[in-house]
């Protein structure tokens, strides 16, 4: 039975998703309106004995913004990492149907070949989700579902990263009342996030930087301004992540 202060919380939730329909309807064109890359989701960084990375994710993952797969997230976070450890880096993104959390299993499952042997698998995710008000507990039920596919997809070698959702409510776009609320609904599953991934072994969150954080995201396509953006957001999942490979440990810096 829910208390009262979780019962008032689920009515903010349901009066803040039903408030947000229209503006998150008019985001979501705009973004089906964007430039994505058309390369291959793949790629790789020279060096020594290369790590393998895959990354599960949303929009941001598959290169909203940008014209190729070499200036997005998954490329931008392998090149830090290459810079960081002095090993090479293959890195692949994994599709995830509809961007959904829940779908994670199944893609988990249906790319299993894909995983097998991934050193660091980084689920970034939470966007859509944060837009529908999910409850904590449902983003909880979510994550620990989609924890525990990947790593029994990567063995127990990989690690597995969960990258905070970012600042949605910093879309300038959006009025001051949908900011507000969206702000909220991304802090509590952050939270829940956070205190999920201390559960497991090898699972590790990491926090959006704070200099982006501070940014108004601006709806127009700028590839210049996406890039940067990846690239800071990159090399920060970069430094904080702790690794284990061929028998050395990188811890965050």
């Amino acid at each position: 039975m829910l208390s009262i202060q979780e019962r008032a919380a689920e009515i903010r939730r349901i009066i803040a998703k039903t408030a947000c329909q229209l503006e998150l309807s008019y985001r979501r064109k705009i973004s089906s309106n964007s430039v994505y890359p058309t390369d291959e989701p793949r790629g790789a960084v020279e060096g020594p004995d290369p790590f393998s990375v895959a990354i599960l994710g949303d929009w941001n993952s598959v290169g909203l913004g940008v014209i190729t797969f070499d200036l997005s997230l998954g490329a931008c976070f392998s090149r830090a990492l290459a810079h960081r450890t002095g090993h090479g880096v293959n890195w692949q993104l994994v599709p995830v149907e509809g961007f959904h959390l829940a779908a994670v299993p199944d893609s988990a499952a249906a790319s299993a070949s894909k995983l097998a042997d991934v050193d660091v698998a980084i689920i970034q995710l939470g966007a859509l989700e944060s837009m529908m008000f999910v409850s904590p507990r449902q983003w909880s039920d979510g994550l620990v579902a989609a924890i525990e596919a990947v790593q029994a997809a990567v063995g127990t070698a990989g690690c597995v990263v969960i990258a905070a959702i970012p600042p949605i409510e910093k879309i300038g776009s959006l009025t001051r009342f949908t900011q507000r609320e969206i702000g909220r609904e991304c802090r509590e599953l952050n939270a829940v996030s956070r205190t999920v991934a201390e559960r497991y072994p090898r699972c590790q969150f990491t926090e959006f930087p704070e200099g982006l954080a501070a940014e108004v995201w601006i709806a127009e396509t700028n590839d210049l301004r996406f890039s940067h953006s990846y690239a800071v957001w990159g090399a920060s999942i970069a430094r904080e992540v702790v690794l284990e490979h061929r028998g050395e440990t990188f811890a965050p810096r």
